[in-house]
């Protein structure tokens, strides 16, 4: 049985991770950076969509952008599997610029996405 997120596809294909970035006016001219295991992976600009193939088994996933970033997301994806995730940066608020001084790691959320088809994608 698939997980939230998580979606079988058939052919063998190697498993997918797919990253949206959701449009918002914070940040929207600097690309976050994605990282998988610690290691940067790609990036992703405002309002888009990127998909990497990714090995079977357990994966840290976080998403960066200069000192600010996401919390750390595990999970798991099978050989078949395609698993979404959506990002977006926190809203503003009076409290922005203290959160990003004493919460760098928490100023970027990101979630795990009940649809693992994003808009525009032709998968079945």
């Amino acid at each position: 049985m698939a997980m939230r997120g998580t979606r079988s596809r058939r052919n063998g294909d190697t498993p997918l991770l797919i990253v949206r970035r959701r449009d918002a006016y914070v940040n929207m001219v600097v690309a976050y950076a994605v990282y998988l295991d610690g290691k940067q992976i790609g990036s992703i600009r405002n309002d888009s969509t990127e998909r990497f193939k990714i090995e079977t088994g357990s994966h840290d996933l976080r998403i960066r952008i200069q000192w600010l970033s996401s919390p750390t997301v595990e999970f798991q994806i099978g050989p078949d599997d395609t698993v979404c995730f959506e990002c977006t940066p926190k809203r503003l608020s009076p409290f922005t610029f203290l959160g990003n001084v004493f919460r760098p790691h928490r100023q970027i959320d990101l979630y795990r996405s009940a649809d693992s088809t994003p808009p525009g994608s032709s998968e079945a």
